[in-house]
This record gives C-alpha cells, structure tokens and sequence, in this order.
C-alpha cells in the first residue's frame, strides 16, 4: 500500500507541478534498409533560478517487409536521463541501452546489439 502512495503523489507532481514535452517520430535510415519509431517524454520541474530536467526515450528499429504495413523489428534503444540546469551551466546523468528485438524475419547482423552506457556531463550553454 505504501508504494502505491508513493507512486500516486510521484505521478501527481509530476503531472501537476512540472511541464511535460513529447515527440514522437518516423524515419528511415539513409545507409541501409531500415526504418525507425520513437517515443521521447521530457518533463521540466522549474525552481527559482534552476530546472530539473527528467526524460527517456524509446527508439526501434525495423526492417521493412514484403507487406505494406508489416515491419520486422530488430533492435530497441532506451534511453533514460535527469540534467540540472543553473544559469548558463547543466549537470547530466544519460543512460542508454541497446536490446536485439526478434522478429522472425531476421536481423540486420552488421548493427551492434545488446550494449548500454552510462554518461555524467557537465556543459555551458550559450
């Protein structure tokens, strides 16, 4: 019981108090026959001087088949990540991840699967 508590009030501040950016988007890779999806959710938590900054992604990808509107997914990439925001500077936390995907149709071998990565960043912006 406690953990749904604790889910409802994460979600309401979340919904409530913050400003919440999406994308969604498809595309097709130039090199190679291949097209991709994704999903991108950011939400913006606005302080007196400062942002926080909490986002993710989701992006797969897939070859195209012999039918019009069936596609055979290969790989999928999450990416989850918080940046702090003060004045002109920022502090990033990234995390990626890369998962094959089968489909039954087969996988384009030459694409690196199954790898993930952990970033810490500082910047200044301009």
């Amino acid at each position: 019981m406690k953990n749904i508590i604790i889910l409802i009030l994460l979600f309401c501040a979340i919904t409530l108090y913050s400003d919440i950016h999406g994308e969604i988007k498809a595309g097709k890779a130039l090199e190679i026959e291949a097209g991709f999806t994704e999903i991108t959710v950011q939400y913006d938590f606005e302080f007196d001087k400062s942002r926080l900054i909490l986002f993710g992604s989701w992006l797969t990808w897939f070859q195209f088949t012999d039918y019009i509107i069936v596609f055979a997914p290969f790989q999928d990439i999450y990416s989850v990540g918080v940046e702090y925001k003060i004045s002109n500077m920022f502090f990033s936390i990234d995390h990626f991840c890369n998962h094959p995907v089968y489909s039954g149709y087969g996988v384009l071998e030459d694409l690196k699967r199954g790898e993930n990565l952990t970033t810490i960043s500082a910047g200044i912006t301009w």
